[in-house]
């Protein structure tokens, strides 16, 4: 009996010491699984390395693949692109957080059925390299953002150099060869639709095409809203106009985000909205931040 009592309090001893040994998650999935790719994505110094909008599309969506550096392919035309999402994206990080490398430049164009590019919902991206991703649509409203922040998803720009640039643009022309002016056509760099935001550093670009002449409207690079949570700390912000209908310029739109918070950066212009009408930049501006 106490041999048998021995055998047992040594075995339930292993198994205690066995529960307490941590196991490290392994990725089932391996070096060019996505066809055309390298790297196995679990580590910043072994990325999955895209070159094709396909190849970027698959791996941000892929749940097991979380380092991604995107090389452009150096076409010489822009990549035309769609979406059949629910929520008009072309690119999502499908609930997973991604560290995403942007390296030359990425163009991307779309004929209207998109409202933004990349939607981040429910995950975070971290945004890094020396890039540039351009994305330009002929859609009225929407977001028409490069970028799309959903109220459960993060963007942090880590770098310093790369660059997002949003075009809203017409390729509609009456009989006389003039383009016809389509309201709210425009884009943004960034759209944080209740989320995160933590910006760094980079160049932002939102541009427009055609308005009816004589309507006014407002034209920003990042668009926050929806109390959303925001923190810049560097970057510049610019804007662009194609027509010359009263449109009203602003680097960074911030609209009922009282945590929004401005520590740096130049900006063509801020305007800052709220419901009660009472919000002013100033109470965006970080201590000891001053405008210039």
């Amino acid at each position: 009996f106490k041999k048998t009592t021995s055998i047992v309090l040594t075995l339930v001893m292993v198994l205690s010491l066995v529960s307490a040994i941590p196991f490290a998650t392994v990725s089932a999935y391996v070096a060019g699984g996505i066809s055309g790719t390298t790297g196995r994505g679990q580590t910043e110094s072994d990325p999955v390395v895209v070159n094709t909008f396909a190849e970027l599309n698959a791996a941000l969506r892929h749940a097991e693949i979380k380092y991604i550096k995107a090389i452009s392919p150096n076409t010489l035309s822009a990549i035309s692109v769609s979406s059949t999402a629910s929520n008009r994206n072309v690119m999502s990080l499908n609930n997973t957080d991604k560290h995403l490398t942007v390296e030359g430049t990425w163009d991307f164009t779309n004929n209207g059925t998109c409202d933004h590019l990349i939607s981040v919902s429910g995950a975070t991206l971290e945004l890094a390299g020396s890039g540039t991703i351009r994305y330009s649509h002929n859609k009225m409203g929407g977001s028409g953002a490069v970028i799309k922040v959903h109220s459960s998803g993060t963007l942090k720009v880590l770098s310093n150099s790369i660059t997002l640039e949003g075009y809203g643009v017409s390729d509609l022309y009456d009989a006389w060869g003039d383009p016809v002016y389509e309201k709210e056509n425009q884009s943004r760099a960034i759209y944080v639709d209740g989320g995160k935001l933590e910006i760094n550093g980079g160049t932002y670009k939102g541009a427009c095409y055609a308005f009816y002449p004589g309507d006014n409207y407002y034209v920003e690079s990042v668009y926050i809203t929806n109390n959303a949570t925001a923190t810049i700390k560097g970057g510049a912000y610019s804007t662009q106009k194609y027509d010359s209908g009263a449109i009203y310029n602003g680097g960074l739109r911030i609209i009922n985000s009282p945590n929004a918070l401005i520590k740096g950066g130049m900006f063509d212009g801020i305007r800052v909205e709220s419901a009660d009408g009472t919000d002013s930049i100033y109470n965006h501006l970080y201590r000891g931040t001053r405008m210039i």
